[in-house]
């Protein structure tokens, strides 16, 4: 009987760990994709006081956060992976143009 409800159980927890993994790829793939995201790497990509901070940028991280509107306002959180250094940055968006962003 255990073991009937043992492999249940796991068949469930894994079905769990899989279908989370994947809703936060399909979440961070929909929001690196987003308008505000592309503008906001045209922004870092162009700071010369941060490239001299870390490097040349490698890419950027895997998880991002933060909200988009439709109306083109943002705020964006995510990691920077220089040849120096990696760093968070914190972006502010209003109409689609960046208007605050804070290394840390």
């Amino acid at each position: 009987m255990f073991e009937f409800m043992f492999s249940y159980l796991l068949h469930f927890w894994t079905f769990c760990i899989v279908f989370w993994i994947g809703l936060a790829f399909l979440g961070t793939t929909v929001f690196k994709s987003s308008e505000a995201f592309a503008t906001t790497k045209e922004y870092v990509e162009n700071d010369t006081e941060l490239l001299n901070r870390i490097g040349q940028i490698n890419y950027y991280g895997f998880l991002l956060g933060g909200s988009v509107s439709s109306r083109g306002d943002a705020k964006i959180s995510f990691s920077i992976i220089g040849q120096k250094e990696t760093i968070d940055a914190k972006v502010l968006l209003e109409s689609g143009e960046v208007i605050k962003i804070i290394y840390k």
